[in-house]
């Protein structure tokens, strides 16, 4: 499990105790920090109202029959290889946190972006209005899911089918506008570009599992990359 507070929201306090190991933990989890969380029992309480995300891979079959989607993975997406976690690194000992908040932005870097051993999250840094319709990025995934969690504000989700020799099986573009919370999930080979429209805070995280190899393998991408990944 992995645990992101984003924005200046509530702290929390984790309790954690291993499966495997005679260890227990408790950590104060601060606003503007990503979690990774080992095997073991977890439990959180919070300070105040306000967002906490918790992502669990679908190694955890046992909340897979209580997501409000599941009758959507009923069958297997023959375009996404069965799911294996992806660990370079020993195991955690304890919950380990680390600090968004204080993360600069850099040339040529998407957000900010950890992973665990089962999932990669980006991060987007806060934007304060609409973004320029001129300067979008439709882009395609030809072997995983991936999900935009909107935390705040309002966004476009342009979608787009490729086509194939089959005319009868062309779909109009889609151009839904959600807003926060709300969750939007990309399948592959989706052509897809996400557009911030509301006036005030937009915020947008991505979330991917397996973590990408493109994206860990970019210098300076990976704010985690030496270690303290496993869950």
């Amino acid at each position: 499990m992995v645990v992101l507070l984003p924005g200046e929201g509530p702290r929390a306090t984790l309790v954690w105790r291993g499966d495997e190991r005679e260890a227990e933990a408790t950590i104060e989890l601060q606003p503007n920090t990503f979690t990774v969380v080992p095997p073991g029992t977890a439990t959180l309480s919070v300070s105040a109202a306000g967002p906490i995300v918790r992502v669990f891979s679908a190694g955890n079959t046992d909340l897979l029959s209580g997501c409000l989607n599941a009758s959507y993975y009923t069958i297997d997406d023959p375009n996404i290889p069965p799911f294996r976690p992806w660990s370079d690194a020993a195991p955690n000992s304890t919950p380990v946190s680390f600090d968004f908040g204080t993360v600069e932005p850099a040339p040529g870097r998407f957000g900010r972006i950890y992973r665990s051993d089962s999932a990669m999250v980006n991060v987007f840094y806060p934007q304060h209005g609409p973004r320029d319709p001129s300067a979008l990025s439709p882009h395609v995934h030809d072997s995983f899911d991936q999900i935009s969690l909107q935390i705040h504000g309002e966004f476009v989700h342009h979608v787009r089918t490729s086509w194939g020799p089959d005319s009868g099986n062309w779909r109009p573009d889609e151009h839904r506008l959600c807003t926060g919370p709300s969750i939007v999930i990309f399948p592959p080979p989706l052509i897809h570009t996400s557009q911030a429209t509301g006036l005030a805070l937009n915020q947008l995280v991505d979330i991917f599992g397996p973590p990408r190899a493109d994206f860990a393998g970019q210098p300076g991408w990976l704010l985690n990359a030496h270690g303290d990944t496993d869950e």
